[in-house]
């Protein structure tokens, strides 16, 4: 899947807005965060494999023009959605999937740490049963924090964005497995990276002392975030023994109600980056 609820959305106006989620989609990528003006502008957007049901919400809070008529509208927040929109989707999604994300673009460019907006709504969302909440526009990794039964990322920095600055160049990906039949995160996994300028920008494994200069950052701005604290294992960062909420009942397979069953016996992964 690939979030387009971003700020530069209409680089290219509606025609670039238009074409690009039909681009995705031929490409076997799930668009996030746009929605035709005939659709709800705030959508969950459901990604089933190996038995797993998989909810994400993209949404941004920073826009750089206003939606086009016509074209795909951006699914654009202010403090209230959290509370209107995003709490009642995550709310009707309990009991259809075994996980939500939320993935937001929010927050001050270059800025180390996120404001204290940012923490007390992340949080709220957790709260109302996501399991996970990634964010991005800053263009810098900021610290990642273990809330509960869930995880914040509050910036993942850059991932295919030029820049020929030093620290917007640490990047990462994260790698989350969820615990079988019980809905949480069971494992999550930090792979540092950076931003080779060439031919084209593109993230490659940051390794040796490049890795080293990755954890350090990420480690020691999560540490100001709910005292998290990560494990090293060879080049990446992990949390684990994350607390599970209780588990939603779900109809079993054939039942009246037309959802389906999605607990499975095998691990799920998500992978999350900008």
């Amino acid at each position: 899947a690939l979030s387009l609820a971003n700020n530069h959305a209409f680089d290219l106006r509606a025609e670039g807005m238009e074409q690009t989620p039909e681009i995705l989609l031929k490409k076997k990528l799930v668009p996030l965060g746009a929605a035709r003006a005939e659709d709800p502008l705030f959508r969950l957007e459901t990604i089933e494999r190996k038995n797993w049901r998989i909810g994400f919400l993209a949404v941004t809070s920073r826009r750089n023009a206003p939606d086009f008529e016509g074209a795909p509208r951006l699914p654009f927040i202010t403090s209230k959605e959290f509370e209107t929109e995003l709490g009642p989707l995550i709310d009707a999604a309990q009991e259809t999937h075994d996980a939500v994300f939320v993935v937001i673009h929010w927050g001050d460019e270059y800025a180390d740490a996120p404001a204290s907006y940012q923490q007390r709504y992340a949080r709220r969302l957790i709260d109302r049963g996501a399991a996970g909440v990634i964010g991005h526009h800053p263009h810098v990794l900021q610290g990642i924090e273990r809330y509960k039964h869930g995880v914040i990322a509050y910036s993942m920095g850059n991932f295919l964005f030029e820049n020929t600055n030093e620290i917007p160049r640490l990047t990462g990906i994260l790698r989350v497995r969820l615990a079988p039949g019980e809905g949480c995160i069971d494992e999550l996994r930090f792979h540092p990276a950076y931003i080779k300028r060439y031919p084209t920008p593109h993230p490659v494994p940051a390794e040796k002392g490049m890795g080293k200069v990755v954890r350090r950052r990420v480690r020691d701005l999560s540490k100001e975030l709910g005292k998290t604290v990560f494990e090293v294992e060879e080049e990446d960062l992990v949390l684990r023994g994350f607390d599970c909420p209780p588990v939603p009942i779900r109809p079993e397979p054939g039942a009246a109600d037309t959802d389906t069953d999605t607990d499975g016996d095998t691990d799920g992964d998500t992978t999350a980056g900008e």
